[in-house]
């Protein structure tokens, strides 16, 4: 009876490592994931709100010419705009 009971609780723990290698392996896969969307967001927010040609600066720069509008972008976000 208690071998039978052994070669049970070995089996169920092979099962356990084998589900634990698994979770690891989506975890890794998650984090590369979300290590690429990271990147990615940070080339919108530079392309959005820094540099010489930033979308910003050009919708600043539109409504200074007279384009009309009912917002108003805040003076932070305007002054990281112009670097």
């Amino acid at each position: 009876h208690e071998n039978r009971n052994a070669e049970d609780i070995a089996a169920i723990a092979g099962k356990i490592y084998d589900q634990a290698a698994l979770v690891d392996d989506a975890m890794f896969a998650v984090r590369k994931k979300l290590d690429q969307a990271t990147d990615e967001f940070e080339t919108m927010v530079k392309r959005i709100s820094t540099g010489r040609g930033n979308l910003f600066r050009r919708v600043d720069r539109l409504r200074k010419l007279g384009a009309r509008t009912t917002k108003t972008l805040s003076d932070e976000v305007l002054e990281n705009s112009r670097g």
